[in-house]
């Protein structure tokens, strides 16, 4: 059974990482935005888990807290702590040197990621879960060519 990050858990993450008491965090408007975040990688349709790999649930945990930005400061941060603390949750080992590469490679950061596909890219292999990634890869925007 997958255990999720739950809010209260963001929250202590947050202030762990920005110094912000999670008492006044927990007043915040955007705590909506949160919430709906840390909810996305149990979408599912049908019966049917939208994304079954750990590897991409993690990812989707990211990608969304960072993109939805329900925090005043500490988006990436917290983001990325979430990332870390759902993938302990679930017994993958991960990489301890995430960050020095992620600086090097902005692309792959939950709020650089062009996709959340480049983000299961640069998680996948810095962890011990053997993936099954289902998030598709993302198209070109120009057509190819078969001359």
């Amino acid at each position: 059974m997958t255990r999720f990050v739950s809010l209260s858990e963001f929250l202590w993450l947050a202030e762990q990482v920005t110094g912000t008491d999670a008492d006044v965090l927990s007043r915040s408007s955007r705590l909506n935005l949160a919430d709906s975040a840390l909810h996305a990688p149990q979408a599912s349709f049908g019966g049917q888990d939208l994304y079954p790999d750990l590897i991409d649930k993690a990812a989707v945990l990211a990608y969304h807290l960072a993109w939805k930005h329900p925090l005043v400061d500490g988006n990436k941060r917290s983001s990325w702590a979430s990332l870390v603390m759902f993938l302990d949750l679930n017994d993958v080992v991960w990489d301890p040197d995430p960050l020095t590469s992620m600086k090097r490679n902005r692309q792959c950061s939950p709020s650089g990621a062009r996709s959340g596909r480049s983000l299961v890219r640069h998680v996948d292999p810095r962890t011990d879960a053997p993936s099954q990634s289902v998030i598709p890869q993302r198209r070109s925007a120009t057509p190819s060519s078969t001359g």
